[in-house]
């Protein structure tokens, strides 16, 4: 018998898992033109049986170890003959296809009893007299890439002597019994600890994928092919002597994955025939011998990201140095022995990495006598073994490459894998030109991508500049003079209208008293500080119509109040009687009271001669940014822009003429502007409420009843709050991405109904860009941008443009962005003037007066570009640039962590942020039912979670329930106002549990990377983040409990849904301790780095255990948590 090696170790880990498997078929097919003697045939192949144990070999088990046995004297060659004349022009690759219709699939399907021989099979199909077509497949624990070519040669050898009458001439080869390349334990720790420094705080990198991804990893995968064709192979060749193809072409895999992900910490999987030979058994003699004596090696490199093509390669060359090589592992060791818990739980396979690269030399084909046959294909079998992708590259016999893309396609679409093998290609195109450039510059984007990213951003359309978007008001009062502009809602429920002939007539009188008021050339800006009333739309309106700047203001005393006066100095501001007193101590400002009677008296009399604005009318307005990542920012924004979109929203057939719009916008948030251009636009009616109306869905639902309101912009928490079934018809919700469900629901309930995503920035001009929902899409997807604007999905460090899919930062260009902030410097950080480098596909510095050059803003938000159903392109929104954190090196996106969560039917909403020292996370959850426990929140997160591909170190440690989010005035949730996790004494809900239990606790929280308060034994394995990689770990720890019990016996024992009540049912007669079980004490500590579920009744003194919690009713005051 011979012990397992290496890889054969990793493929019998995954078949105890999933016994029955067919993801280990290896595979080889020819064609075959001439005469074949079959008889013959069959029996070479029956010669080449006997000469090799392998293929007389199953597997058995003694000790807990796996051994090959081929102590079998069952020589039988298993060998199938069909006939197929039907199919004589079915191509070889397409066999599996061929055998579908001979309804001969179980060849490929049929999957091998790993403790029968043998574990193989073949078959031939006789195409015509002349034409054949000869597959063998194998279990891949007997067999690897360089045993198939030995014995596609040696089949060829005993044939041909068999048709000749002779011996064929082969060399002897020994027993497998002889073959030692075990590792003393010696050598076997030097390597463990080779790897554990080479693979320390691993980097595991995030392709962007077209699928949501789950944490059951199914091994379900596609072949696509391509070709490297013999020229360029030969100009790599002559532009980078001294370095093999498979060097280069690992080197180009890493600039691929840079270029798709940005990382410069990148683990990739290469493989090593891993033929070991020593005095006793020669070089020769190991490379005729057949078995899988391949290993699977982790090459992990780390460059910058600026490094030219040609230090990568040697930097690549450098890596696969002999001391890597002479420390192969088994995979499964290395995943088990060398990496982290912390980095196990964000991998999907037992690999220390999710893309692998296989490079084959020429591989010898059939030779037999009187025939020719083709080059050996391996066929696709519908399978893949990476989390992502494998390429494997065939050298052909004229040197091009045959290759093909491995990938999984529970994640990505074949377009998408199309483009990945383009970048390929053409970043060895590029090299083979230019070996010295960057790998930052290497232009990667095909014709094709640049074609739809051109026409995604082809928005130039004309409209009407010349004047201010105000100087419509006074034609819609010509054409309307009596139909209401406006209508408001007092407290008092009493309802104000007013005309256009009226609300023009008051906009032109304030707007002319305003200007004869500052009689200046210049523009000045001017403060609004008026409560939600008609003269808050008459005081915007007017302060436009000045051709003066307005900074809306806020009605009570802040510090955001003062922060403008402070930073914005305005000349006048305008107000009301209840928030006069507000500025009554500001001597130097002007103060329009426009509730005054006297000063009623004089606006309404004030000479309209004062039509004429300052003689530069750029900017329009200056609103400030909400601060919630720090300081608000005064952005300075033009009257272009908003005219830019005043003609957008004319330009919108779905948003009807004269409609009915409903404002819950606050006046410093741009949506108020956006509101009042919807009105102008489509010579609609503005319906508004007082202050506290406007987010009472109560209150909102009767004025939409009463009136027939038809469109609104509104944030997504009140959308959700909203009645589906009302007359609204165009929604359009702001501010953060919807709620998936919610969006489902309003369409399905009126489905002529228009639900618009839209995206916008106070730095872009209120709205940048629009997506027109439909049942089935992404909330994320915030579709394409406005006229006249442009977004550019970018690499943020280098500005190099990213392909369709690949995540990066958006930029925006165009006629609606900002002029600036107050400071010269933030403006100077966040807007640059830049010019298109076609050569590179990057945007590079350039100068104001440049020709070519444009002016582009950072945003900080992350999306891509995803192609639509007919081709076109959208934006998907992927967060804030912010909202990204690495936890122990792994990437965690904290947005997809809270769309995950939203998913749950139990969750109302939720935020999630990092704690403090950003080790992990902290999730703030107002949940459905606000008398739910402690225990069922926790397990709703983790099984919610564990449904989804995020890494478990994502997982947030701290849930806080809470009873609702504090808002900044502008509509979003203030993470400054969330309460922080307090310092608790945390008592683990041990009183009660059996020895077992406990010993069953303490094993899956070692195994699964949490603490051991956190396992709820009620709750299944997989709710507590497992997968199947864990699953094998906890088998293999209860097994050394339980010798009486096979592998087999165990892992159909276990499962993702097991618990620990059911594991102690079932192997309680099994497992016996001759020392006591007990959980660790834990104390006062950080609750940062203990907590579990937080939760409260009444106050945090005093202790309570889980088992003691009783279900609580939550808190009304909202930033109350919850004590467990």
């Amino acid at each position: 018998m011979f012990r397992l090696q290496n890889a054969q170790k990793s493929i019998f880990s995954y078949e105890k898992l999933h016994h029955g498997s067919t993801t280990y078929h290896r595979s080889v097919a020819v064609e075959i033109q001439g005469t074949i003697d079959i008889e013959k045939f069959q029996l070479a192949i029956k010669k080449v049986t006997e000469r090799h144990d392998a293929l007389r070999a199953c597997i058995k088990e003694m000790n807990n170890k796996a051994y090959l046995d081929y102590s079998s004297k069952n020589n039988n060659a298993p060998f199938e003959l069909m006939t197929a004349i039907e199919l004589n022009n079915a191509p070889i690759h397409q066999l599996y296809d061929t055998l579908k219709q001979l309804k001969r699939e179980a060849f490929i399907d049929k999957p091998f009893d790993l403790q029968q021989t043998p574990l193989w099979r073949s078959a031939l199909l006789k195409l015509s007299e002349n034409k054949y077509q000869f597959a063998m497949l194998f279990h891949h624990l007997i067999i690897d890439e360089a045993s198939i070519g030995i014995l596609l040669k040696e089949i060829s050898a005993y044939y041909n002597a068999l048709l000749n009458n002779t011996s064929p001439q082969l060399p002897p080869i020994p027993s497998l019994s002889n073959i030692n390349i075990e590792d003393t334990n010696n050598e076997k720790e030097k390597k463990i600890n080779f790897w554990k420094e080479n693979l320390a705080n691993l980097n595991t990198i995030n392709l962007q994928t077209d699928l949501p991804s789950e944490r059951t990893f199914r091994f379900i995968g596609k072949r696509m092919p391509f070709q490297i064709d013999r020229t360029l192979i030969n100009k790599l060749k002559e532009k980078f002597p001294g370095f093999s193809i498979n060097k280069i072409f690992t080197a180009c895999l890493y600039t691929t994955l840079f270029r798709h992900t940005t990382e410069t910490d990148i683990c990739i999987g290469l493989t090593s025939a891993n033929r070991r030979h020593d005095d006793k058994i020669s070089r020769e003699v190991m490379d005729n011998l057949v078995n899988c004596f391949f290993n699977s090696i982790p090459l992990r490199l780390k460059f910058d990201k600026n490094i030219s093509f040609n230090e990568l390669l040697k930097k690549t060359k450098a890596l696969l140095d002999e001391q890597t090589l002479k420390n192969q592992l088994p995979l499964d060791e290395v995943y088990h022995h060398a990496l982290s818990k912390e980095n196990r739980s964000a991998l999907y396979s037992a690999t220390p990495f999710n893309t692998m690269l296989v490079v084959n030399q020429q591989k010898p084909t059939l030779t037999l006598q009187n025939t020719q046959a083709t080059y050996p294909v391996e066929l696709d079998l519908g399978h893949t073994k990476f989390q992502y992708f494998g390429i494997n590259c065939d050298e052909q016999y004229d040197g091009s490459f045959n290759n093909f893309v491995e990938y999984n396609t529970d994640l990505f679409q074949p377009e998408t894998i199309e483009r990945l093998i383009g970048h390929f290609n053409k970043i060895l195109t590029t090299v083979a030109e230019k070996p010295d450039i960057s790998i930052s510059d290497v232009p990667i984007l095909l014709n094709d991508e640049i074609q739809k990213i051109n026409a995604f951003n082809a928005t130039q359309k004309p409209f009407n500049n010349s004047g201010l978007v105000t100087d419509n008001l006074s034609k819609i009062a010509q054409e309307f003079t009596d139909k209401p502009a406006l209508i408001f809602l007092g407290e008092d429920a009493k309802i104000t209208e007013v005309t256009y002939q009226e609300l023009n007539n008051k906009v032109t009188h304030l707007a002319a008293y305003i200007r004869k008021m500052l009689h200046s050339s210049e523009q000045k800006n001017i403060g609004i500080s008026v409560n939600r009333s008609t003269n808050l739309v008459i005081s915007t309106l007017a302060g436009l119509q000045s051709g003066h700047v307005i900074v809306p203001m806020e009605t009570a005393a802040t510090k955001s109040l003062d922060h403008k006066l402070e930073t914005s100095n305005p000349s006048i501001v305008i107000v009301d009687n209840q928030t006069k007193d507000l500025f009554a101590d500001k001597k130097t400002i002007t103060i329009i009271n426009i509730d005054d009677v006297v000063t009623k008296k004089a606006i309404s009399e004030c000479d309209l001669e004062y039509t004429t604005p300052p003689a530069s009318i750029n900017s329009a307005y200056q609103m400030y940014t909400s601060g919630s990542t720090g300081i608000p920012k005064a952005v300075l924004s033009t009257h272009a822009g908003l005219n830019n979109l005043f003609a957008e929203l004319q330009n919108d057939a779905e948003l009807k003429k004269n409609n009915k719009h409903l404002c819950i916008a606050l006046p410093t948030f741009d949506a108020f502007l956006y509101d009042l251009l919807v009105m102008l636009a489509n010579r609609g009616t503005l319906f508004l409420t007082f202050e506290k109306g406007r987010n009472s869905p109560e209150i909102l639902e009767k004025l939409i009843d009463q009136y027939k309101i038809n469109s609104a912009v509104l944030l997504p928490d009140l959308l959700d709050k909203l009645n589906p079934s009302s007359s609204l018809e165009y929604v359009i919700t702001m501010g953060a991405p919807p709620h998936a469900d919610t969006m489902k629901k309003w369409k399905q309930m009126r489905p002529s109904r228009t639900m618009i995503n839209g995206l916008g920035h106070t730095e872009t001009g209120i709205c940048l860009a629009r997506h027109r929902y439909q049942i089935g899409d992404t909330p994320t997807l915030i579709g394409t941008p406005i006229q006249n604007m442009q977004m550019l999905i970018l690499n943020p460090e280098t500005l190099s443009l990213c392909p369709i899919g690949v995540p990066g930062e958006i930029f925006v260009a165009g006629i609606g962005l900002f002029q600036g902030y107050g400071s010269t410097e933030l403006t100077n950080e966040k807007i640059r003037w830049v010019m298109h480098d076609i050569g590179t596909q990057r945007f590079v510095p350039a100068k104001e007066n440049d020709k070519n050059a444009i002016r582009i803003y950072a945003t900080g938000d992350y999306g891509s570009y995803q192609q639509t159903k007919d081709q076109s392109l959208e934006i998907n929104f992927q967060g804030r640039r912010d909202r990204q954190v690495k936890i122990n090196g792994v990437r965690v996106e904290i947005d997809a962590i809270e769309a995950a969560l939203r998913n749950n039917p139990n969750i109302k909403d939720v935020v999630v942020v990092p704690n403090d020292e950003k080790k992990s996370l902290i999730a703030y959850i107002i949940p459905v039912d606000k008398n739910i426990s402690p225990n069922e929140m926790r397990t709703h997160v983790r099984a919610q979670l564990s449904k989804t591909a995020l890494p478990t170190v994502g997982y947030p440690r701290n849930i806080m329930l809470i009873n609702k989010f504090l808002l900044t005035p502008n509509g979003k949730i203030d993470t400054n106002g969330l309460p922080k996790p307090p310092k608790y004494k945390i008592i683990p809900p041990s009183n009660g549990y059996s020895e077992l239990q406990l010993y069953f606790v303490k094993l899956w929280a070692n195994i699964l990377n949490l603490r051991q308060m956190d396992i709820d034994i009620h709750a299944t394995f997989e709710d507590h983040g497992g997968n199947s990689l864990s699953l094998v770990e906890l088998a293999t720890e209860i097994l050394k409990k339980c010798p009486k019990l096979d592998i087999y016996a165990m892992v159909n024992l276990l499962s993702l849904s097991s618990t620990i009540s059911h594991l102690e049912s079932e192997l309680k007669s099994h497992i016996h301790f001759s020392q006591p079980i007990n959980l660790p004490t834990f104390d006062s500590c950080s609750i940062s780095k203990y907590a579990g579920v937080l939760f409260s009744t009444q106050s945090i003194s005093g202790t309570h255990s889980d088992s003691a919690q009783p279900k609580s009713s939550i808190q009304e005051h909202p930033s109350t948590p919850f004590f467990e």
